[in-house]
């Protein structure tokens, strides 16, 4: 699905305006870089940060709209929103480094360093690996698996992603299509959800923890991850316990969820977490 669909109303045309930004980079190639958008509105445009959550994938969360008149930058808020990169051959353009003051943008986001972990962990060179998988860069893809494997041989998910790798490239030799499997599995997906909730319930929140960590790659359904963290906060919060409870905050927005009942929920619960922290 093109990633237009996943922006709503938000659509690609080509701009009609003379600016000094270059609709010329993929979004692939745009890791850690604030990028432009065009909209449906001639001379308005969507900016916001590309970067690979080591759990989730490669991510673009807005920060707001800007139009050009004249020459000159008018930025002004907008609903934030984010959604996850698929391959597609749309194509952005870098936010101009003159430009980046006049958007108030200095930098890499203050909330990256959460969602990134450290830079070269095994999980993130896995999802690097299965992000150029998904691509097609088959090549660059068993780069990464190659050191995934010289850490942890046994590390989940590996030997499907080089068995796919590997497939591809010999039937692109032979100009062939090489065979499709599901990248992930929902299949335990109930099982984590109801572990992690009886051991919350339990008061068992060390053990919830294990078990959600090891969600994170084997349950792809990110609504199912989001309650499992909301599970883990809601008892952080019946304990006042305030820095695990802005943990667990940060750990359900790492994820998409198709509604927005649950930070309804976390936002009244920080607000009464604020209160206590009040003197």
């Amino acid at each position: 699905m093109k990633w237009l669909f996943i922006l709503l109303f938000f659509c690609f045309i080509e701009a009609k305006a003379q600016t000094d930004l270059k609709f010329d980079k993929r979004l692939l190639d745009c890791e850690d870089k604030w990028v432009v958008i065009p909209t449906n509105q001639d001379s308005s445009y969507v900016y916001g940060f590309v970067y690979l959550d080591n759990f989730a994938g490669l991510t673009f969360k807005s920060e707001a709209i800007f139009a050009i008149k004249n020459g000159i930058y008018h930025p002004r808020k907008a609903k934030e929103f984010k959604f996850r990169i698929s391959p597609t051959k749309d194509l952005v353009a870098l936010v101009p480094e003159g430009k980046l003051g006049i958007l108030n943008l200095s930098g890499n986001p203050p909330w990256l360093p959460f969602f990134k972990n450290k830079s070269q962990s095994t999980d993130r060179l896995f999802r690097l690996a299965y992000t150029y998988n998904l691509w097609g860069e088959y090549e660059k893809a068993l780069e990464y698996l190659r050191r995934v494997d010289s850490r942890d041989m046994y590390y989940f998910g590996l030997s499907n992603q080089r068995s796919y790798a590997e497939n591809h490239l010999i039937m692109r030799k032979l100009n062939k299509e090489g065979y499709q499997f599901p990248f992930t599995s929902e299949r335990y997906c109930d099982y984590y959800k109801q572990t992690v909730f009886d051991k919350t319930n339990a008061g068992r929140l060390k053990e919830a923890e294990e078990i959600y960590n090891e969600a994170l790659s084997q349950c792809p359904n990110e609504a199912y991850k989001a309650e499992m963290a909301y599970y883990i906060l809601f008892q952080y919060y019946k304990i006042k316990n305030n820095e695990k409870f802005k943990n667990w905050a940060m750990e359900i927005d790492r994820w998409i969820l198709p509604s927005n009942d649950l930070p309804i929920k976390v936002d009244k619960m920080k607000s009464e977490m604020a209160k206590l922290q009040t003197p």
